[in-house]
């Protein structure tokens, strides 16, 4: 099955896993050639991009999966930043009628992210007035947000919410931009329910339970609930994850075959926190990325065991302040024996690593290799948000039993996968990136390009190479062949990983 894709941004998150996730079940993913992506908060060419959606689909893809981002603003940040009409978004995504007119019968899965408001003077994925107004404008959507459940309640009274020190033009465009996005989310609503789009995603990133994505979220499900509710559109925490979730959904569709997971978290109470970032408790997120990747929970007859590790109660973030202290012990340990007693039940099993934003739990992935049970999963999770963990090792654990149903697995794909996650998400994300920022007494937000980045990819990849052999006890089957910053920031990297008797790769400038 080829798929072609119109990604979120151009991060390997976004591009290289969704194709990795795919090659696991034997498929293919197509992308647009990079001139057309953007770079940062640089935006790409969304005509140049929606014609290259529909030539890519006339030449035999046999679905699409459409960033509604991407295709209407020519990227994630730009639909954040940009200036462009509502008119002429729209406009753009116009695509997708002609698409279906000319492909009825053409599978279309179409993605858009809730515009988030962060909760930091940090304007650099933001417009340029986050710097000094980010707090504010997160707190101004926390009080809107209750202020307008007030007054759906018996008496409630329009108040108007105070701007708190934010100029009245500031407000105005920070409204309007919301505006922009939700307009765009609510096309996707009529796409869906028209018949041009077969599944929409709706995603939340980087919000809180009182915040203007919130109460942008509640909105939406009341247009679900009027249109009729349909398992077509999902409304959930996430956004880099996405994709390769729908590319998991497609291929299910196309297959006819639902994955089943039994979902087991041994701490008490676990699934019912809600993970930072988040505005849901981690049991309807995991619930609705199963639900969103075209599978379903069935303990009766899972095909996967998801272990799903729960968000910390004390708090901690490997990019921000760290964990106060390690994971207790006993918890460790009652992970570790769940994931054996799966696997001595020749269970499949996959690990949803939740524990912190932004890297995995140290404690967990060691606990893990010291129990030589790494290896022997078939997904594994721990970045980013938990929206982030839990939907990509879903879509790798969907794809891998599509492929050994139809034939069509690859085994070799499935465990470059694992071995990648491993390494970045925890040698990268939880160790080596706090070592490489101290190293450079301080990178900046934006910095690592030219030789200044070349010297610490160097460093990088000599470093993850320890962490690997580490792991793997001395394996040498697989490699770190390449690392670079794709943004120019130690946020994230580009980790290419080659077996072990492929050439070696070198750090991109």
């Amino acid at each position: 099955m080829d798929l072609a894709l119109l990604p979120l941004d151009d991060r390997p998150v976004n591009t290289v896993m969704v194709r990795d996730i795919a090659a696991i079940g034997g498929a293919a993913v197509v992308l647009p050639p990079q001139e057309l992506l953007p770079r940062f908060r640089q935006g790409g060419d969304p005509r140049g991009l929606g014609a290259w959606l529909t030539e890519a689909c006339s030449a035999g893809a046999h679905g699409a999966v459409v960033s509604l981002d991407m295709l209407g603003y020519g990227g994630l940040i730009p639909s954040r930043i940009s200036d462009d009409s509502l008119p002429e978004v729209l406009g753009r995504l116009s695509v997708l009628d002609d698409l279906h007119r000319r492909h009825p019968d053409l599978p279309i899965g179409a993605l858009n992210v809730f515009l988030r408001a962060s909760n930091s003077n940090n304007a650099s994925e933001e417009p340029d007035y986050w710097t000094q107004h980010g707090v504010q404008l997160h707190a101004l959507g926390a009080r809107a947000h209750r202020a307008w459940l007030g007054q759906l309640q018996p008496g409630g009274q329009n108040d108007t919410v105070a701007d708190a020190g934010i100029p009245d033009g500031l407000r105005r465009d920070f409204a309007l931009r919301r505006l922009r996005n939700h307009a765009v989310n609510l096309a996707g609503i009529g796409m869906l329910h028209s018949g041009v789009v077969q599944t929409l995603l709706l995603t939340a990133d980087d919000t809180a339970q009182f915040s203007a994505g919130s109460a942008e979220q509640a909105i939406v499900e009341y247009w679900r609930t009027l249109l009729g509710p349909t398992d077509s559109l999902l409304v959930y925490p996430g956004a880099d994850e996405v994709a390769s979730v729908m590319v998991a959904r497609l291929l299910s569709l196309h297959h006819g075959h639902t994955v089943c997971f039994a979902v087991e978290c041994v701490e008490p109470g676990g699934l019912d926190r809600v993970a930072p970032f988040e505005n849901v408790p981690l049991a309807t997120t995991v619930t609705r990325q199963i639900s969103a990747a075209g599978a379903r929970v069935d303990v009766e007859h899972a095909d996967v065991r998801l272990v799903v590790h729960a968000p910390s109660p004390d708090g901690g973030d490997y990019y921000g302040p760290r964990p106060a202290r390690p994971t207790d012990e006993q918890l460790v340990a009652a992970t570790v024996a769940a994931v054996r007693a799966a696997l001595d039940r020749g269970e499949r099993v996959a690990v949803a690593d939740c524990r912190y934003p932004n890297g995995a739990d140290p404690q967990l992935v060691e606990g893990l290799r010291d129990a030589q049970l790494l290896f022997a999963l078939v997904a594994y999770g721990g970045w980013n948000t938990a929206g982030n963990a839990i939907g990509s090792t879903v879509a790798a654990a969907v794809t891998g039993v599509l492929g050994e149903v139809t034939g069509t697995v690859d085994v070799n794909a499935r465990q470059r996968f694992l071995v990648t996650r491993l390494v970045e998400d925890y040698g990268y994300q939880s160790v080596v990136r706090r070592e490489l920022m101290a190293r450079g007494n301080g990178y900046d937000e934006v910095d690592l390009y030219g030789e200044r980045g070349e010297q610490a990819a160097t460093w990088v990849q000599q470093r993850l190479a320890e962490v690997l052999a580490d792991l793997s006890g001395g394996d040498p089957r697989w490699r770190v062949a390449e690392v670079d910053f794709p943004w120019g920031r130690p946020f994230e990297i580009d980790l290419r990983l080659s077996a072990a008797d492929a050439p070696a790769g070198r750090a991109a400038s």
